[in-house]
């Protein structure tokens, strides 16, 4: 009986697919959503877990005008949102690292993977820092992004997810994967990501919400040494990303990384 009921909940689509803090976001070439969906839920070998149909982040998903974004803190002012924006991009949240550098920023130089601990982490040291606690935003789809920071000058991904703001009625991300220059608006957020096709479907979700099968409301809260032991896992990624790119890593992941320039 047991097996009955499991095999209908998967074949209706209410499972969650629970990694340690997330799910990967890579899309191949050519791949569809749907597709990259199904493939990262077959590869991933997690444990499959029965989760109340339509309170993920991936259930919730929408369209950019139908999002509610009343809830994300209101900063109350550009200037403010640019200070947490260089916080978050600038701050070298980890520590205690073998090598030429001890201390790293978050992997922003690495786009290819990683948003959803980028995320997490971002919204863990800014509540830690006393900073305005930002909710999640995510997009689905077959998202694509044009960047300096891959061989082939794009990234392209099936979801993506970034700490949201608001100053006044305008929401802005803080997305320095994408622009590292400073804080974008949802909607030149959601343009950044259509260089394969439009990208029409959004979740805002609860601050801890870390990846598209978590609940979009009601998450459970990743432990920071946890997400620190995963980010750590895209440092060596991110310096060797910069060697094959003719880069030097030691200065940009050091104290001269390229928005100084």
């Amino acid at each position: 009986m047991l097996l009955k009921v499991l095999w209908a909940s998967l074949i209706s689509g209410l499972f969650s697919f629970a990694l340690a803090g997330g799910v990967s976001a890579v899309r191949y070439p050519q791949e569809s959503f749907q597709h990259a969906l199904t493939r990262h839920a077959l590869e991933s070998g997690v444990t499959i877990q029965v989760r109340p149909y339509g309170q993920s982040a991936l259930d919730h998903a929408a369209g950019l005008d139908k999002m509610d974004f009343s809830q994300a803190p209101d900063v109350g002012s550009i200037e403010r949102l640019n200070q947490i924006f260089l916080f978050v991009r600038d701050s070298k949240f980890v520590q205690g690292l073998p090598g030429p550098l001890s201390e790293r920023r978050l992997s922003w130089l690495y786009p290819d993977d990683g948003c959803y601990i980028r995320a997490e982490l971002a919204l863990d040291f800014t509540e830690q820092a006393g900073l305005p606690v930002p909710l999640k935003f995510f997009s689905f789809g077959d998202l694509a992004v044009k960047t300096f920071n891959h061989p082939e000058g794009v990234v392209r991904w099936w979801y993506h997810v970034v700490p949201l703001y608001r100053v006044g009625n305008q929401a802005y991300v803080l997305d320095p994967a994408i622009d590292p220059t400073g804080p974008m608006t949802v909607e030149n957020w959601k343009k950044s990501q259509e260089a394969d096709s439009s990208v029409d479907r959004f979740s805002v979700c609860s601050s801890h919400t870390v990846g598209p099968y978590d609940h979009c409301t009601q998450p459970r809260v990743e432990s920071l040494p946890m997400a620190l032991e995963e980010q750590k896992d895209l440092l060596q990624p991110e310096w060797d990303r910069l060697i094959d790119l003719d880069r030097n890593p030691e200065s940009e992941l050091g104290n001269t990384p390229p928005w100084k320039n």
